[in-house]
């Protein structure tokens, strides 16, 4: 449920191929105004992102 009011995008760094991307999902639609500090590869298709806003997202 919820308003799409972002993205986020894996992106090779060396080559600038987008290697994922993933559409954010909000009750409400606010923009966050925060950027992805951090990211961590878990088993499958499963990233763990800390954004600039103190979250902890789970990206899948």
């Amino acid at each position: 449920m919820g308003e799409a009011n972002g993205r986020v995008s894996l992106i090779q760094t060396s080559t600038g191929v987008v290697q994922k991307e993933w559409d954010l999902y909000a009750a409400k639609n606010r923009p966050s105004g925060s950027n992805v500090l951090a990211l961590a590869y878990a088993l499958g298709n499963r990233y763990y992102a800390i954004g600039s806003n103190g979250y902890l997202n789970v990206l899948e």
